[in-house]
């Protein structure tokens, strides 16, 4: 009798005890965290300059208090028609930071990318645990930026740029990079000489060489393009288009006009904010190509781009569009369209269920036995 109330007893502490572990262990599982994403990407250097001048900008790295960074990898663009590369275009501490990737700028006719990826390497004195320059450029400012609209060096957003921390909170090889702070560069003077008069500008005069004055036009009208005017955006993406909140996306808008210049940019990002280029990327000719990064909080947005010529032709609203979705309900949603959520007992309880039915079986049959 007295062997039966152990083996009983035996069987019941299994009974509870294994499911009620399975359970405990899950929810640790569940609830430990990745390294947090604190770490920024800024410029350190000059926001005015003078045309033609030679000025630096340097990287700098700030950690955000919590990330202990050992390796970078930086990239960010600029336009090519106001900003310039020197030679040499980079300068590494090398007795601080190993190239692991040669940092080098590569240029179309709109636009500039620089990119380069740095480590400590063995040098653990160099781990960036405060904000830090890492690397400097050297750049040439081109051409004067329009009064009110500075040009921009902007960061793409992650994979594009990477932080990876040593620190003992984060998990190795994740990517602790949260944003880039994109630099705003006016170049010239913007006070702005006087403007022609209207005696400056030569009076027009008719085919029997009168003077013009101000009628109705006439047969001659104003020499225009030819045709409608007419604008179209060929392409606009967005990178990433999905993550967790903050959420920092760069997005591309290119398009072109046959018969004007394009003047501007108008981006709408879904969330309430919207966002004008005005200059550079190709803006003030027939083709642009333009990126601008945002950054998101939780929720499903549609982000949108038009484009508008001088003449004020404008790009169907409907041809260029991209959805975002931040934090998980989003990506759910984004997932799963309109689908219901499943109905029943969880996977944490029906790993139980099972367990506790095993036991069960072997608890009776062990009693059965005695």
């Amino acid at each position: 009798m007295i062997k039966k109330l152990i083996f009983l007893g035996f069987g019941l502490a299994l009974l509870i005890g294994l499911p009620l572990t399975i359970f405990v262990l899950q929810n640790q599982t569940t609830s430990t965290s990745g390294a947090a994403p604190v770490t920024k990407f800024s410029f350190d250097g000059p926001t005015s300059v003078a045309s033609g001048a030679k000025f630096d900008e340097k990287i700098a790295v700030d950690p955000g208090g919590s990330n202990q960074v050992s390796f970078v990898k930086f990239t960010f663009t600029y336009d090519p028609s106001k900003i310039d590369q020197d030679s040499p275009p980079f300068d590494v501490d090398t007795s601080k930071y190993v190239k692991l990737v040669e940092p080098t700028i590569t240029c179309t006719s709109s636009l500039c990318t620089a990119t380069g990826t740095l480590s400590v390497g063995q040098n653990k004195d160099a781990i960036i645990k405060t904000k830090t320059d890492i690397i400097t450029v050297h750049l040439v400012a081109k051409a004067d930026t329009d009064a009110g609209v500075p040009t921009q060096l902007i960061f793409l957003a992650a994979p594009a740029n990477q932080a990876l921390s040593v620190g003992a909170a984060d998990q190795a090889a994740e990517n602790v990079f949260q944003a880039g702070i994109p630099l705003s560069l006016t170049i010239g003077n913007q006070g702005g000489g006087a403007s022609p008069t209207p005696s400056d500008v030569p009076t027009p005069t008719d085919s029997s060489g009168s003077v013009g004055g101000g009628g109705t036009g006439g047969t001659g009208g104003t020499g225009g393009t030819g045709g409608t005017l007419s604008v179209a955006c060929s392409s606009f993406t967005a990178d990433p288009k999905s993550g967790d909140a903050p959420l920092q996306v760069t997005f591309t808008t290119v398009g072109s006009s046959g018969n004007d210049s394009i003047s501007k940019i108008t981006l709408d990002y879904g969330d309430g904010t919207t966002d004008t280029v005005a200059s550079g990327s190709g803006i003030g000719t027939g083709n642009v190509n333009s990126q601008m990064s945002h950054s998101y909080g939780n929720g499903s947005f549609t982000a949108s781009a038009i484009l508008t010529t001088t003449g004020g032709a404008t790009s169907d609203k409907t041809t260029c569009k991209q959805t975002i979705a931040v934090g998980a309900q989003a990506l759910t949603q984004a997932a799963g369209g309109n689908k219901l959520p499943p109905t029943g007992p969880g996977e944490t309880f029906v790993l139980i269920g099972i367990a506790g039915a095993v036991l069960t079986v072997v608890g009776l049959a062990v009693v059965a036995g005695l």
